[in-house]
């Protein structure tokens, strides 16, 4: 049976069980094996210092010292293995503020129209934050081991470039999530990821650290690390298939509540919002660095630098957009057939969700923060940079809010700066005498002979034709049997070593 993204939920859910349920037997007997070594090393330095230590008139304390630093080493072997134990059951701090349905009644009530559509339970804590991003979560580890009411985040900063008709689709898809009892069985494979990538994890810290009992366990702790990775290549393409058909699930109940286009509007949309917030918060970044310099009130700054990127950019994603907006990217064709990643590329979800029947999208373009009160949005966004502070300075108890960024020197630097499309003629060969081109290179990568090559347009030109050029060389090494992978998938079909399309592409 061939096992894809199409392929039941429950059916997919069963496999990965059964593969996890594999892996954590071998962490148990991990376990057992590490347990009675450490026994046995205790055991058997102690019988040693004895007899030796009964057997001459005054034991060297070089020797018990020895005898201490080899139980330390086994004992640290333990610990290693123990170690993802000890953060499996631990309550996570929660990222952001809870919020609650009498200060925010039209969010509650939105949320109260697409848990009824999507037929899902209530999330149990609602909560806002400085991420960009939405997602949903059990508190603990504990949740996953039975259905329960999960948690829902939703970051801000996320929430500003959405109107409500794409936040009604982003939340559509997030509750379809809490339908999929599959979400568990997903859940305890990422769990089994943590586990295997903790014990990776002590081998860095074992390599840094020169205590002589530690440096005696390397080698262990490197087996240890070894088996269970190996036992994880056995799990992660299976759980990054259920993973992947999660994401079409929970897409598909985002079309059918806010739309076709709504749905589309609002993936869409994701990258280019994270994008620009991250450039935001890179900027603050640098202010703090450099000047020890932040704004009075972020989120006046923030607005001040969304518009001037949309100017800049010429592509606005402000709320009041609501155009079903193109690819903001240009996508390898490329993926492995054996790919562990838990999402599915964008083009191949825009592709699903068209595949559907149309539904028609009931737009409210009116932008989606209104749903929050002011002075959390202000609250939310003041914290930045805060939490930049900390970043740079873990130790710091106080922040010294220097109130001299405003928003007409952020809307200055953006303006004064070169637009974005530039930096892909100075990454790639434009620059190249024409007698240092290969035959026909410039034709071949749709650029033509106009002397002003440096348009928005010719770039994307450009981004296409060089990755275009990078699948090329990705497939000719599998061909040529350069590659370590064997198989891969082309536009989302399975080819091998011995049938890659290289003249179809």
């Amino acid at each position: 049976m061939e096992i894809n993204e199409q392929t039941d939920l429950t059916t997919l859910a069963g496999i990965v069980k059964e593969k996890v349920n594999g892996l954590i037997k071998v962490y148990s007997r991990l376990i057992l094996r590490t347990l009675l070594l450490f026994l046995a090393v205790t055991f058997i330095v102690i019988v040693i210092l004895l007899l030796l230590f009964t057997s001459v008139d005054s034991l060297d304390g070089r020797v018990a010292i020895f005898g201490l630093i080899v139980i330390g080493a086994a004992g640290y072997a333990l610990g290693a293995v123990l170690k993802p134990l000890f953060k499996i059951f631990k309550n996570p701090k929660s990222k952001g503020k809870e919020i609650f349905r009498k200060d925010h009644p039209e969010l509650f009530a939105l949320i109260d129209e697409v848990v009824a559509k999507v037929d899902c339970l209530q999330p149990k804590h609602v909560r806002v934050s400085d991420e960009c991003n939405a997602y949903v979560y059990y508190p603990t580890m504990l949740g996953y081991m039975k259905n329960g009411r999960q948690n829902l985040t939703i970051g801000l900063p996320l929430v500003y470039g959405m109107n409500k008709t794409e936040l009604k689709a982003i939340l559509s898809h997030e509750f379809g999530h809490f339908t999929q009892k599959s979400l568990q069985i997903n859940s305890t494979a990422n769990l089994s990821e943590f586990i295997c990538g903790s014990i990776a994890r002590s081998i860095d810290e074992a390599e840094q650290s020169d205590e002589t009992s530690v440096k005696l366990a390397r080698g262990y702790i490197r087996y240890a690390a070894k088996t269970m990775i190996e036992q994880y290549h056995k799990v992660a393409p299976y759980n990054g298939i259920l993973s992947r058909a999660q994401e079409f699930d929970a897409d598909h109940y985002s079309q059918q509540v806010a739309g076709t286009d709504g749905s589309v509007s609002a993936l869409c949309k994701l990258d280019r919002i994270s994008d620009r917030w991250n450039d935001f918060y890179s900027l603050l970044y640098f202010y703090q660095v450099n000047q020890e310099r932040s704004p009075e009130a972020v989120r006046p700054a923030y607005e001040a630098f969304f518009k001037a990127m949309d100017k800049r950019s010429h592509e606005t994603i402000m709320p009041e957009s609501h155009l079903s907006m193109p690819l903001s990217r240009i996508e390898s064709r490329i993926t492995s057939a054996d790919r562990a990643e838990t999402h599915p590329l964008k083009y191949e979800r825009v592709k699903a969700i068209r595949s559907y029947p149309v539904i028609e999208t009931d737009w409210d373009d009116s932008p989606a923060i209104e749903y929050f009160k002011d002075d959390l949005v202000e609250e939310i966004f003041n914290g930045v940079p805060w939490e930049i502070k900390q970043m740079i300075d873990p130790g710091a108890t106080t922040f010294d809010r220097k109130k001299d960024i405003t928003p007409e020197e952020i809307d200055a630097t953006i303006k004064n700066g070169t637009p974005p499309y530039l930096d892909l003629f100075g990454k790639f060969r434009l620059f190249l005498k024409p007698e240092e081109y290969g035959p026909g290179e410039p034709e071949a990568a749709g650029l033509g002979t106009d002397e002003n090559l440096f348009t928005e347009e010719n770039a994307r030109i450009l981004e296409e034709f060089y990755t275009a050029e990078n699948d090329m060389a990705t497939l000719e090494s599998v061909a040529e049997e350069h590659s370590p992978e064997t198989r891969l998938c082309y536009l989302g079909k399975v080819y091998d070593g011995t049938n890659v399309p290289i003249d179809e592409h």
